[in-house]
């Protein structure tokens, strides 16, 4: 995510989120060695707050553990699998525009394994 980057480390990444009502925010994240959760909320039923999120909550403090338990440990490569690739699509579509000029197509690049990748956009040859 995003947020990771605050610690300045490559091989680190992770996922938050909050129930809906706002009762409790999560925060799950990763390096190569290790997994950590963070989730905040009430043993009973109770709203967390207006302006509390998973940024504001769970994540701080998934940060600040894995800034002290990364703290000696270098920066690991992440190697990606060779059944993985990743290809720009059409919004719109969901086929695949890498290598096509997209004048004008919202798009963004998105992961798939190699056999479920999907179609190229006819504008691409």
């Amino acid at each position: 995510s995003k947020n990771t980057r605050l610690l300045s480390r490559t091989d680190i990444g992770g996922y938050g989120g909050m129930s809906s009502g706002r009762l409790d925010a999560w925060y799950i994240g990763f390096s190569p060695e290790l997994i950590t959760g963070v989730w905040v909320g009430f043993d009973k039923i109770s709203d967390l707050g207006l302006k509390e999120t998973t940024s504001t909550t769970a994540f701080p403090a998934w940060q600040a553990f894995m800034s002290l338990a990364l703290k000696e440990k270098p920066v690991q490569p992440i190697d990606k699998p060779d059944n993985i690739v990743k290809e720009k699509i059409d919004l719109k579509t969901g086929l695949i525009l890498t290598g096509c000029k997209s004048s004008g197509m919202k798009n963004r690049s998105e992961i798939f394994r190699v056999k479920n990748t999907p179609n190229k956009h006819p504008r691409c040859k």
